[in-house]
Order: structure tokens, then sequence, then C-alpha cells
């Protein structure tokens, strides 16, 4: 079929390829997201598309949403045992820090919650609501980048502490959690601006990448710097290497548990940037840290309630074993008396 240009003779065939280019140049370029759009709308008219699409977006979000009001309830439990067994001595800093961290687990929880409300109530059977960014679900990216500097600015006071003379990596981990807040609260703002997913995929990847990498960077040497000034304080045939040893296990468990958790979700986003998986996984990171803090904090309660109760028992046999016996009574006595203890 002829073009009508051509066929009135006006114009030659050349001219209409020109033409037909300067339209190809002028058309837009479909980007990554559109492309993804239409490959939705293909598996959708097969029946396969849009379970997928809302299994990866709404349904990751779901599921972490089980995982984080579990760990949720751990945390209040080991919160209620923190204060039900904390030495009467302890710094009222602990309390603080234990009441803030539970304000803002259950501030994060709450505003998943309101989240998967919009997606699953109010918007239910609206497709184009999947793509929109709720102000609750970006303030839990913010609220997360504050439990992570609250927590890992703990255990980097506690590696002050411990090195004595090497002073270098705690000023090094501390300008790192201050990147790491930066990255969050910018990521969390600019989610807010943008409401969309796809702008944010596009302009806000790098910068949430970025915090998990800083995130994870910081973890590794919080970690290592207390692994290695435990195992340097360590003596020979000394009574608390055990104690230490304990220590040292319980940092390596926290440290890989919450390093993982963030190495997961970095490589969701990375790998799956068309997806919910990586925010998913995000979600339950605040969660550990808070669990891994008080779980620090009880076992470092549970340790000194066991030397305390092996100091008093030490004590009391060193009273009954060594100590002068009565005058008035003779060894049959002493061992009688005893056995009625």
């Amino acid at each position: 079929m002829s073009h009508p240009d051509i066929a009135d003779g006006r114009h030659g065939p050349y001219v209409y390829l020109i033409k037909a280019a300067l339209r190809a140049v002028e058309m837009p370029v479909p980007t990554s997201l559109q492309v993804a759009a239409s490959a939705n709308i293909e598996l959708e008219s097969s029946g396969v598309g849009m379970s997928a699409m809302l299994g990866a977006t709404v349904g990751s979000i779901l599921i972490a949403s089980w995982f984080a009001a579990a760990l949720t309830g751990v945390m209040f439990l080991q919160a209620y045992l923190y204060f039900r067994s904390r030495p009467k001595g302890d710094s009222k800093i602990y309390s603080c820090i234990v009441l803030v961290l539970c304000g803002l687990d259950a501030a994060h929880i709450v505003c998943v919650v309101v989240s998967l409300y919009h997606y699953l109530i109010r918007s239910f059977g609206n497709d184009d609501a999947l793509n929109d960014v709720t102000p609750s679900l970006a303030l839990s990216v913010g609220i997360t980048a504050f439990v992570t500097i609250i927590v890992q600015s703990f255990f980097c006071w506690r590696v002050w502490k411990l090195s004595r003379t090497f002073k270098l990596v705690p000023p090094i981990i501390i300008v790192l959690l201050l990147a790491r807040l930066g990255c969050g609260l910018a990521a969390t703002i600019k989610a807010i601006e943008l409401k969309t997913f796809s702008g944010f995929i596009a302009h806000l990847r790098w910068v949430f990448t970025a915090g998990l990498a800083l995130g994870v960077i910081c973890d590794v040497l919080i970690t290592a710097s207390l692994c290695f000034w435990l195992y340097r304080s360590r003596r020979e045939t000394h009574s608390s290497n055990k104690t230490l040893d304990k220590i040292i296990i319980y940092t390596v468990e926290n440290g890989a548990l919450t390093s993982l958790t963030s190495i997961a979700s970095l490589l969701c986003v990375v790998t799956m940037p068309g997806n919910l998986v990586f925010l998913a996984v995000h979600i339950i990171i605040s969660k550990l840290f808070i669990n891994a803090f008080l779980a620090s904090l009880n076992a470092r309660n549970s340790i000194r309630a066991q030397k305390e109760q092996s100091t008093q028992a030490h004590r009391v046999l060193s009273g009954l074993y060594f100590a002068s016996p009565p005058r008035t009574s003779g060894r049959a006595e002493v061992r009688r008396d005893l056995s009625n203890r």
C-alpha cells in the first residue's frame, strides 16, 4: 500500500524515509519499567502475571510483616526480662535506650500495618496502587536508620571501652554510622516526595544501596573489633576465660545475623529492583538490631548474676570449710550441722 505523498508524486521515496526516521527519533524510548509493565500485561493475559506481581510486591511485604510482628513480640519479652532482672546499680542510660527502642519498634510495626491496610483494603482491586509509596512505608525506612545508629553506637561504645590504646576504629565507625543515617533519611524524604516505587528505583536505588552497604561495613567492623579485644583480654588459666568465650559467641551470633539480613536486602535491591522483596527484607532489619541489643543486655545480666551466685557460694563454702569449728562441737557435729542445712 503506497503512501499518499509518494502516490501523488509530490515527494520522492527518500523524503518519505527521512520523515519516517524523524518520527522514530521523536518516539519515547521505552524504559525498563515500561518493558516490565508490558511483560506483566502479556503474562496477565495468560492468567499468571497479576498473581506473580502481587506475590513479589504486596505479598512479600505481608510475609515480612508476619516475621516483624513475631520479632516485636520477642523484643517486648526481652525488654520485660531486662527490667525484671537488671541490677540495682545499673545505669539509667540503658533503661532509657530500651524504652526509646521499644517506642521506635512500636512505631515501625504500626507503619507497616498502615501500609498493608492501604494496599490490601483501601486500594483493593486497584492495580495502579501497587506502584504507590505510602508515607508510612517510607517512614519505616527512616525508623530503621534511627534504630541502626542507636544500637550500633552502643556496640561502638563497647569497642571504645575495650580498645585500651588503639582508638582509631570507633571514630571510623561513627563516621560510617552518620553516613548510614543520612542515606536512610534521604531515602525516606525523597520517597515521600516521589510517591511511586518506579521513581524510587529510578532515582533512589543507589542511596538505599549505599545505606545498606554502610550498615554491613559497620557490622563487620564492630563484630571483628569486639571479638579481637575480647580475645586479647583472655589469660592463661584464668577463671574468666569461659565468660569471655561466651561473650565472644554472643557477639559473633548477633553480628552475623544482622549482617546477613542486610546483605540479603542489598542483594535483592541490586538483582531484583523490579519487585519489593528488598523492602520486605529491610523491614526485619530493625527488629533484629533491637533484639540483638536486648539480648546483649540480658546476657550481661545473666553472666553477672551467675558470677555473683558463684562468688556468694564460694564465700559460704569458704566460711563452712575453712573457718575454725566451734569449740563445743566435734567433727561429727559439724558434719551433722552441714547436712541439716
